[in-house]
């Protein structure tokens, strides 16, 4: 085992044995990893996307599902080889080493709990939630969720006054917290029929809803009579709305199109139409015949997050737009993949994007800002992004209570009564802020400790590096979790838990915790097909 602080060079990953040598060529073209003492790091110049795998086995985790949609890896059925647009990846190895130790720099670093949170946690407060609802709590902070929302939107729209958020509900679809993002003026960005039905329960007219995903279920026809904001992932949904626009001659039918465009990415995308001409033509074709359908937005997503792909989607877009849609585009909507606090800041000290949401903001939306800059502010298209993690991330905190303290072969771990499921998919990029509320008698000192999960799985690490004082029964906050958390936490081992909301000095359960009761009604017990209450 390496550090990474006596001058190792980073190496490429070595080729996975599963896949063909086209496929592994262009892996190591962008994908380094680096041994330290917390465990094997991988790092992507492509998109920055960075993870931490303390059982080090990266072998096995570059042909997990998460390695292929985070672009580390490629799906193992890829077989063709597209054109290498070029990227962050072709910077020379030691401006990636050193992107490399700033990264783990910043995982090192103590990461704590900002001072107005540690007035919010105190011994008081937190012995009665967990009281009250039980161990462990998620916890959200509806005002600095309020105001990150508003942060956010003033210095968008500075950029293009008819910009509007459309918040994604995937990232966490909590119902407060969609209703908080109703409640300051926001639509809703759902993929399923069960996130729309979420959003029309909250009084979300389906106006106010854009519709996106790749399989979304029966309720086109209604949705799209009831002028909802719908982009077409595929031909077959193309063939869809244009079945709902005959049945219904007499009602104005109009969609948007999502659209398949080469950013940076080594392989193709699966989501979209392709932006090319001869999809393009097929696409007006079957609007032309039909006098009661139009085209009323374009849509693009990619997860890359720098300030270059963002550059190169609003030129990539509007290429499109000033070649088929000059004119009548009631809406833009970007897509997302911002990040502008913790992990990425500190990832490229030597390029151009060092990230903040003015830069986003300008990187984005200047283009069309001076492309429509001649029209009347009417016929300006509205502007959509879709944030999830960038508002919801840091509003959402975890509670904890430690379990036991332990050592094996001399390495000490803390249990805790949580699962690294809990806090989040981000949890794997970077590591949460922690605050330990001292509630234990019998505390002894540790050093280099891992804080481990109730999971019967070795790799259910939720903190790395603690040292301090620590004991059975004191409380562990866990900072920053609103994102891909609760709504990706699997039925596993346990059911999930409770959630509050602070607002001000009023606060209020706006989920319960499961009960084996809730995860078990819908198996079968017996051969008759009946339950054993």
């Amino acid at each position: 085992m390496i550090t990474m602080f006596e001058g190792n060079s980073v190496a490429p990953i070595a080729p996975r044995s599963s896949v063909g040598e086209r496929e592994n060529r262009r892996m190591m073209k962008y994908c380094y990893t680096l041994s330290t003492a917390d465990g094997e790091i991988i790092y992507n110049c492509l998109t920055g996307h960075t993870v931490l795998l303390p059982d080090g086995d990266v072998q096995a985790f570059m042909q997990t599902d998460y390695a292929v949609n985070h672009s580390f890896s490629v799906p193992l059925d890829f077989k063709e080889d597209p054109q290498w647009f070029g990227c962050a990846a072709e910077t020379d190895p030691e401006t990636v080493q050193e992107m490399i130790r700033s990264l783990y720099a910043a995982y090192k670093r103590e990461v704590a709990i900002d001072e107005k949170r540690r007035k919010l946690y105190t011994k008081e407060n937190t012995d009665r939630w967990l009281q009250a609802f039980g161990s462990p709590l998620y916890v959200f902070r509806k005002d600095d969720f309020t105001e990150a929302y508003r942060h956010l939107e003033a210095i968008f729209q500075k950029e293009y006054p008819k910009y509007r958020v459309a918040y994604s509900y995937k990232t966490n679809y909590v119902p407060k917290i969609c209703k908080a993002v109703q409640q300051l003026g926001g639509y809703a960005e759902v993929v399923s029929e069960f996130e729309l039905n979420i959003a029309r329960s909250l009084g979300y007219r389906d106006s106010e809803i854009i519709y996106n995903g790749p399989c979304k279920g029966d309720s086109i026809e209604t949705f799209l009579l009831n002028h909802g904001i719908l982009n077409i992932d595929s031909f077959d949904e193309l063939e869809a709305v244009c079945n709902v626009a005959d049945r219904h001659p007499e009602a104005e039918i109009s969609f948007g199109i999502r659209l398949n465009l080469m950013i940076s990415q080594d392989w193709p995308s699966r989501f979209g139409i392709d932006a090319d001409e001869e999809s393009m033509d097929a696409i007006l074709c079957e609007v032309s015949r039909r006098s009661n359908l139009r085209i009323a937005g374009l849509h693009f997503h990619s997860g890359e997050l720098t300030l270059e792909s963002w550059r190169t989607r609003a030129g990539h877009m509007l290429e499109v737009i000033d070649k088929y849609f000059p004119v009548g585009l009631t809406y833009i909507d970007l897509g997302s993949g911002m990040r502008v606090r913790g992990f990425y800041d500190k990832s490229l000290p030597k390029t151009e994007d060092i990230r903040s949401l003015e830069r986003y903001a300008a990187t984005a939306l200047r283009p069309f800002a001076a492309y429509y800059q001649d029209r009347a502010m009417e016929e300006k298209p509205l502007l959509f992004t879709e944030p999830g993690t960038i508002l919801i991330k840091d509003c959402v905190d975890f509670l904890s209570t430690v379990q036991t303290v332990k050592q094996n072969q001399g390495k000490t771990y803390i249990i805790a009564d949580a699962s690294k499921a809990q806090l989040g998919s981000e949890s794997y990029i970077d590591r949460r802020p922690l605050m330990v509320i001292d509630t234990s008698l019998k505390k002894k000192r540790v050093e280099n400790a891992a804080i481990v999960g109730y999971t019967c799985m070795e790799s259910d690490q939720l903190y790395v590096g603690f040292s301090g004082q620590i004991g059975k029964g004191d409380r562990l906050v866990f900072g920053d979790v609103g994102a891909y958390s609760l709504v990706e936490k699997p039925p596993f081992i346990r059911p999930g838990c409770a959630m509050i909301e602070i607002d001000g000095q009023r606060e209020m359960l706006i989920k319960e915790a499961e009960s084996d009761e809730d995860l078990l009604r819908t198996y079968v017990f017996d051969e008759t097909g009946g339950r054993n209450d």
